[in-house]
Order: structure tokens, then C-alpha cells, then sequence
């Protein structure tokens, strides 16, 4: 293993790091994934290890919502 020092790569603004992001619908086939925000529910669109998108046609892009953090799972059976 290589010391951070001795890795090769890209160097002042051409280093970049986004995390691989998902397709919710390729990740969940049988399910329909949402998010509910303020009352409203939107489907999820994609996924990553730093967050998830979805899209909402009823806000303005930079519109501030309140998020509250839970979980809710439904199996169906």
C-alpha cells in the first residue's frame, strides 16, 4: 500500500471525487422509493453514499425545505 503522498492523480481543480450514484428504480425493482418532505411525497431518483436526488416540479431550484431524518420500510408481505 502506497502512502497518500506517493499516489498518483490529478492535481489542484482536475481532482474531483464524486461517488458512484445509482438509479433508485435499477436498485429497487418491486418498490417504488420515496422521500416526504413537508408533507408531499416524491419519488427518489437516484442514490449515492453522499445522498439522493429526487425531483419536484412544485418548488423553485434553491427553494430551502425542511428535512426531518426517518425511516419507514414497507415489504408488502
Amino acid at each position: 500500500m502506497k502512502h497518500y503522498e506517493e499516489l498518483t492523480g490529478g492535481e489542484g481543480k482536475r481532482v474531483f471525487y464524486r461517488a458512484e450514484r445509482f438509479k433508485a428504480s435499477n436498485l429497487m425493482q418491486e418498490i417504488s422509493p420515496q422521500i416526504n418532505l413537508e408533507e408531499k411525497s416524491f419519488d427518489i431518483f437516484d442514490l449515492s453514499m453522499s445522498g439522493l436526488s429526487f425531483i419536484s416540479y412544485t418548488r423553485r431550484v434553491g427553494s430551502i425545505i425542511g428535512i426531518r431524518n426517518s425511516t419507514h420500510v414497507e415489504t408488502g408481505q
